[in-house]
């Protein structure tokens, strides 16, 4: 499954508004909050009110014309089909905000960090559970990385949103990780725009840009925010409210389940490997092909 940058823009009569975002698959992408700017009045109270951990389809209509353009500058028209909130980033914000409105590069983090929206480049209705196979897959790509300071991190992103600077690439460690692990902070250079775009930890495309923090109270401090991709992904796909530190374990867990319930299947000269599904009944599961002879011979069977 290919994960890959682009840049997002949003025409609203005269106005352009562009962010960074990744390009799922085929047709979806995944961007940051900072997508809708001005383009939705009244935003922060509309977000507010949207449920924890549970991923809403967005029906609102707006005059706004969403598009993508990747590398290949190629336009593509694109259409908002949902937003989630994640309760792992909600957390780390309850009592910080990076200074006031009036501050170059300031984010409302209290109310947005958490947020993550949709949108799809295909005409049809989203298929639910084809949209979340692909996060399925994608998280199980991710999820066993462990990421700790000084772990290089690699950032693309398009600064200032100009088509000019299309997937830039920025470069550096982690500098810390922030509480349960869900947040990091990078001396990555970003820039306003970057939001939304995929950061690769040890070669693994396991973040996204959050927020740039090269202003902080009128001082020029130099680091991104970036928030792990896993809680979030398993917030959507799982449908609840898995904790980042819990994710590897729940994981680890299934592996060790299944491994302990696997076997070796004797038909014959066929063999093949089979599941326990229950130890006290000794139910076993397999392919058909494996068991075929002694359907058709009266072989026994032996695991």
């Amino acid at each position: 499954m290919e994960i890959k940058p682009i840049l997002i823009e949003i025409n609203e009569s005269s106005f352009l508004h562009t962010t960074s975002g990744i390009l799922i698959g085929e047709k979806y992408i995944l961007t940051t909050s900072h997508i809708f700017g001005n383009v939705f009045p009244g935003k922060n109270e509309i977000f507010s009110k949207i449920p924890t951990g549970k991923f809403v389809s967005l029906t609102r209509k707006s005059d706004a014309n969403f598009s993508i353009v990747e590398e290949n500058s190629n336009k593509t028209k694109a259409i908002l089909f949902g937003v989630f909130k994640c309760e792992g980033l909600l957390s780390e914000f309850k009592d910080w905000s990076p200074g006031d409105k009036n501050e170059m590069n300031s984010v409302n983090l209290k109310e947005n960090i958490s947020l993550f929206v949709f949108l799809t480049i295909s005409n049809e209705r989203v298929n639910q559970e084809h949209f979340k196979s692909i996060l399925h897959t994608w998280l199980l790509n991710i999820y066993r990385e462990k990421i700790q300071k000084l772990d290089r991190v690699l950032c693309v992103s398009t600064p200032f949103g100009s088509r000019d600077f299309l997937n830039s690439f920025s470069q550096g460690i982690v500098s810390t990780t922030l509480k349960n692990g869900s947040l990091y902070l990078s001396d990555c250079a970003s820039a306003p725009g970057c939001e939304g775009g995929i950061v690769h930890i040890n070669g693994k495309p396991v973040g996204i840009i959050l927020s740039s923090f090269n202003w902080w109270r009128k001082d020029w401090v130099g680091f991104t925010l970036i928030g792990d991709l896993r809680p979030i992904l398993s917030g959507l796909v799982f449908n609840n409210r898995l904790p980042m530190s819990s994710v590897a374990d729940t994981f680890s867990k299934l592996e060790q389940i299944f491994q302990n319930s696997l076997v070796q299947i004797n038909c014959g000269v066929n063999w093949g490997t089979g599941i326990l599904l229950s130890k006290d009944k000794r139910v076993f599961m397999t392919n058909s092909h494996v068991v075929r002879m002694s359907l058709h011979r009266a072989k026994n069977v032996f695991v």
